[in-house]
C-alpha cells in the first residue's frame, strides 16, 4: 500500500492516525470492527484512509474506553448524538461548538433512582451546560472534547472545520 496522496480525502493512513491519538493500530482495527468508525472506500493508493473526524472519535473513544464503556457501546452512544436534546455530531465542527467549548456529558444513575428518564444518556453540549450537569444531583462524567479536537489540530496543523458528507459510506452499506 502507498502513502495517501496530496488532496486525498483520506489523509491519514492507519499508523498515521494511531500515532496522533496515541493508541495502537489494533485498537483502531477494534473500533473499525465495532462500527465506530465508518467503513468507507479505499483511498488513493488503496490504503485504508482516516480523516479528521475520525481522529477525534479515536480520541474520543479512547476516553470513552478508559471510564470503562465498551467498544460495542460506544457506536451507539455517537448514534445518540443525533437526537435532541444532544446536540449533533456535525454541530463539533462549526465556529459556536469552538467558541463555546464543546463536552460530551454522560448521563449515570439507576433506573429506579429519583431521575430514570436521564439514566444512561449522553449528551453533546456547550461547556457551560456541562457544568450545570456536573453541578446537579446526577452522576456524571464530563469529556472536554474541545481539547480533544485542539490536540488533533496542533498534531495536523489544519482546522477541523465542515467536511463534504458525501465522503463516508452509508450505514446500510457498512453492514
Amino acid at each position: 500500500m502507498t502513502r495517501p496522496a496530496p488532496g486525498d480525502p483520506y489523509p491519514f493512513s492507519r499508523g498515521d492516525v494511531a500515532s496522533m491519538c496515541g493508541v495502537g493500530v489494533p485498537t483502531i482495527k477494534n473500533l473499525i470492527v465495532g462500527k465506530v468508525l465508518p467503513k468507507r472506500r479505499r483511498g488513493t493508493g488503496n490504503h485504508h484512509g482516516f480523516d479528521m473526524d475520525d481522529a477525534v472519535r479515536i480520541l474520543l473513544s479512547k476516553r470513552l474506553l478508559h471510564v470503562g464503556l465498551q467498544v460495542r457501546s460506544i457506536q451507539s452512544l455517537f448514534d445518540s448524538f443525533e437526537s435532541p436534546p444532544s446536540k449533533p455530531w456535525a454541530w463539533l465542527r462549526t465556529p459556536e461548538a469552538r467558541a463555546s467549548g464543546a463536552a460530551l456529558v454522560l448521563v449515570l444513575g439507576h433506573p429506579m433512582g429519583p431521575d430514570p428518564a436521564h439514566t444512561g444518556r449522553a449528551y453533546l453540549t456547550t461547556a457551560a451546560e456541562a457544568v450545570e450537569w456536573l453541578k446537579s444531583k446526577r452522576s456524571v462524567i464530563c469529556i472536554d472534547v474541545n481539547a480533544l479536537i485542539a490536540q488533533i489540530e496542533e498534531r495536523t496543523g489544519q482546522p477541523y472545520e465542515a467536511q463534504p458528507a458525501e465522503r463516508t459510506v452509508s450505514r446500510d452499506e457498512q453492514q
